[in-house]
């Protein structure tokens, strides 16, 4: 069970840097570009909101089956 915490827990930071990362790499490219403020208002935070959100949430679903799959096998 704590292997599992622990794993889980280095995992977490990892995801959310990445997340992070490319998220800035998108938009210094659309900075580069000159897309404007209206891209960022709209279609950057929505795309931002709803990938943070479906990774995160994939995340817990993974988090919880391992637990579950572990605490079987006791």
């Amino acid at each position: 069970m704590k292997a599992t915490i622990i794993k889980y827990s280095l995992l977490l930071p990892l995801i959310l840097f990445l997340i992070w990362t490319g998220l800035s790499v998108i938009g210094c490219i659309s900075c580069f570009f000159d897309v404007g403020e209206d891209f960022y208002c709209t279609k950057y935070c929505a795309i931002s909101k709803i990938t943070v959100s479906l990774i995160l949430l994939t995340y817990a679903i993974f988090f919880a089956r391992a637990v579950y799959i572990e605490k079987q096998h006791k």
